[in-house]
């Protein structure tokens, strides 16, 4: 379980059921905390259209600021000058099932490296399989 202010919050919920069990928080507050957070990720802090791709981010440590973290250097501003074009696909579908805004579905064609995103798809469909199925599978839908 992932826990959030005190709070034990089940991991096999979707994300905007699982934040409502935090005290305060109803799914209209849940859904606009998980847009914030989707939005954030093609924000200009994390997404560099000369890479095409968002910065790849140090993200790991564990919760209990006194222990030490996994890594033992990290860059002064936080990313390692180089894009992470590896988990973002499946966020992209998952951005545009929640939002139903094209532009994430732009940010995917633009991390693929430009052009129509339904052929894309096709030409890296062996491309990290794992991560991208569902993007695949959002745009067999469309």
């Amino acid at each position: 379980m992932a826990r959030i202010a005190g709070v034990n919050v089940p991991l096999n919920k979707r994300v905007e059921v699982g934040l409502t069990y935090v005290h305060g928080v109803g799914r209209s507050t849940a859904n606009e905390i998980l847009k914030k957070d989707i939005y954030a990720m093609i924000s200009p802090l994390v997404w560099d259209h000369s890479i095409r791709g968002p910065w790849a981010m140090i993200a790991v440590g564990l919760a209990d600021p006194n222990s030490p973290p996994f890594c033992t250097w990290w860059p002064p501003d936080g990313n390692y000058m180089i894009p992470d074009h590896f988990q973002i696909w499946s966020s992209f579908a998952y951005a545009y099932e929640i939002t139903h805004d094209s532009t994430f579905l732009d940010y995917a064609a633009e991390g693929l490296g430009g052009g129509e995103i339904h052929q894309l798809i096709q030409q890296f469909a062996d491309y990290n399989i794992e991560c991208m199925s569902a993007l695949d599978a959002l745009i067999e839908k469309m």
